[in-house]
């Protein structure tokens, strides 16, 4: 028979972190505190008992001060709950609850009432920065310890592009970026943007901006989830055309010129066929006369025999 020990606890947001998502600036993401689902080593009066159990997975569910279900995850392996919407879950009480599990055993359920909103009217209220295209970006993220070097990734609008810049060797020290990770569309060579080291800060610094290089700028990371995001749209000024979209307008031109020669053939059809019998017909026609002289010449031919 399963069990399990449920208690509930109003806390603060110094144990329970408020995080902006990495991609969507209307999800913000929820980190649990590690010390929520490790359970305590017996203390000196306990000497003897059984140690506790240590969970494999836990059972989280969210919900605003409505009912409505913020985020649910089932079996998970990961404390930073992501994709809790703005709309529905920045205001307001919090709701959470949590299973710790060992297999299908059920260890420990806690319920916790999150209170504090100033955390994520703050990351939902963030809003995209917009650039003209030649403009240079400068911005400035606090860091996570001061003992930490800069690092800044880069995610497009899309997700489907990442870059990161680090002022630490990969292979050496920690918090360097992996070059086998970074995506071929970015910036290398001059183009690569500057990184400012202070003690309690670090600088990124791009210059001569690009349409391209709209989308998330995250710093300050602890594990996945960024602690500090600057949302860039930076806006063409229509001069220069890229080589895929004069590709694309080639290819566009070209399928609305078949398109328009198929059109016209079909609406010729019945012309054009008229056309070609009637060239077959006098074709013939001027054929039969060439022939019909030849033989009235052989009939007066003296020679002809009949």
């Amino acid at each position: 028979m399963l069990t399990a020990l449920t208690s509930t606890s109003a806390e603060n947001t110094t144990t329970y972190g408020f995080y902006p998502d990495r991609d969507n600036i209307k999800l913000f993401t929820l980190r649990i505190p590690i010390s929520v689902v490790t359970p305590k080593d017996p203390d000196v009066s306990e000497q003897g008992k059984v140690p506790h159990k240590k969970p494999d997975s836990i059972n989280v569910k969210i919900e605003n001060d409505q009912g409505y279900i913020c985020a649910e995850e089932k079996d998970s392996h990961n404390l930073e709950i992501n994709g809790l919407p703005c709309d529905q879950c920045m205001n307001g009480k919090l709701l959470v609850t949590i299973e710790t599990k060992k297999k299908d055993e059920i260890l420990s359920k806690t319920r916790t009432i999150l209170s504090e909103e100033s955390k994520r009217a703050e990351i939902c209220s963030l809003q995209p920065e917009i650039k003209k295209q030649g403009e240079d970006l400068i911005v400035t993220s606090p860091k996570q310890k001061p003992e930490d070097g800069c690092r800044w990734v880069f995610r497009d609008a899309g997700g489907l592009i990442g870059c990161c810049y680090s002022n630490r060797d990969y292979y050496t020290e920690t918090g360097g970026c992996d070059p086998r990770m970074q995506s071929s569309a970015c910036r290398k060579g001059s183009e690569i943007p500057i990184l400012v080291e202070e003690e309690n800060s670090c600088t990124l610094r791009i210059n001569n901006l690009k349409p391209a290089d709209s989308g998330n700028y995250l710093s300050k990371f602890k594990y996945e989830t960024p602690g500090f995001k600057k949302v860039l749209i930076v806006k063409g000024d229509g001069k220069i055309i890229s080589k895929a979209s004069v590709l694309i307008i080639w290819l566009c031109s070209f399928s609305l010129l078949g398109l328009l020669t198929v059109i016209y053939l079909c609406t010729k059809r019945t012309a054009i066929c008229t056309l070609v019998k009637e060239n077959l017909r006098k074709l013939s026609n001027s054929e039969k006369v060439k022939t019909e002289p030849q033989d009235q010449l052989e009939i007066l031919n003296p020679d002809h025999v009949a």
